[in-house]
């Protein structure tokens, strides 16, 4: 960053922001759907020892839509809330940087969330040594990138987004590309990413809108974003259920799933089932 005209306390300060602020924000989510994953293996290894080639891939589309569920809302809520409300609540800073880092990594939520799970997945079709090949790969990959972006675009303290957002996105299609080959697995991108982003999405646009709302009516750091992160997971749990994004077995899957799928029956969030005459 020196050659680009920044002094040592500049490029200090940027990176600060990165590793402080931005790099641990974006961690939460992240392991969260890690421990999903780690925590799905267990009963991926039974199905593949015991189980059908159907079996085996309702069992992998499963893990991948469950941590879906939670990295794409996480992603979404970044995008939309970075500032004022996070970084302000947060960290009282309501400076342009921190929350322009947060909303252009915030896509790094949902590839390093596939990465993780697709590496258990691989684990749990016990190939134990994929993931390693595949994140060398993708390390070499990210170099490059991060050479370029630094070089030739001059994106400064952004190169380090994008270059973690290269080397997401090359691990997550190196290790789908490998689960496909040695399972015969395609993946459904309509139940997998569709589904989730449109309830994420309804869920970012009402979100906004009642923060803004609360912002302007109320004020301060607290109240508003409490509020419109509770609105933020109703909307997004109401609208998710209801376009059939998790099925009864997806969420008897989940912590606490009986309870889920009971209150979810109570209130018929569950979409209608058809019955043939």
């Amino acid at each position: 960053m020196e050659s680009q005209g920044y002094v040592e306390k500049e490029y200090m300060a940027l990176q600060g922001i990165y590793t402080g602020k931005y790099d641990t924000l974006i961690n939460v989510p992240m392991a969260i759907a890690n421990a999903l994953g780690t925590s799905l293996v267990p009963s991926l290894t039974a199905v593949v020892t015991a189980g059908t080639k159907k079996q085996v891939h309702s069992k992998i589309n499963q893990t991948l839509r469950l941590t879906m569920v939670i990295a794409i809302p996480s992603c979404i809520g970044y995008f939309v809330l970075a500032s004022p409300p996070i970084m302000v609540l947060l960290y009282n800073d309501s400076s342009a940087t921190p929350a322009h880092l947060l909303m252009a990594g915030a896509i790094v939520v949902v590839l390093y969330g596939l990465s993780s799970v697709t590496n258990s997945i691989l684990h749990g079709l016990n190939y134990m040594t994929s993931p390693a090949k595949n994140a060398a790969a993708a390390l070499g990959i990210h170099l490059v990138a991060f050479v370029l972006m630094m070089t030739v675009f001059k994106m400064n303290v952004y190169a380090l987004v994008g270059g973690n957002i290269v080397f997401a996105l090359a691990m997550s299609i190196l290790n789908l590309l490998k689960i496909r080959k040695v399972s015969g697995f395609k993946i459904d991108f309509v139940s997998t990413f569709g589904k989730p982003f449109a309830a994420a999405a309804v869920m970012g646009i009402v979100t906004f809108g009642v923060f803004r709302l609360f912002d302007t009516l109320i004020g301060g750091r607290v109240i508003p974003v409490c509020i419109s992160l509770f609105v933020a997971i109703l909307v997004y749990a109401v609208f998710m259920l209801k376009i059939g994004t998790l099925s009864e077995d997806d969420i008897l899957d989940l912590p606490m799933g009986e309870r889920i799928l009971r209150i979810s029956k109570k209130f018929h969030l569950l979409p209608a089932v058809k019955v043939e005459e």
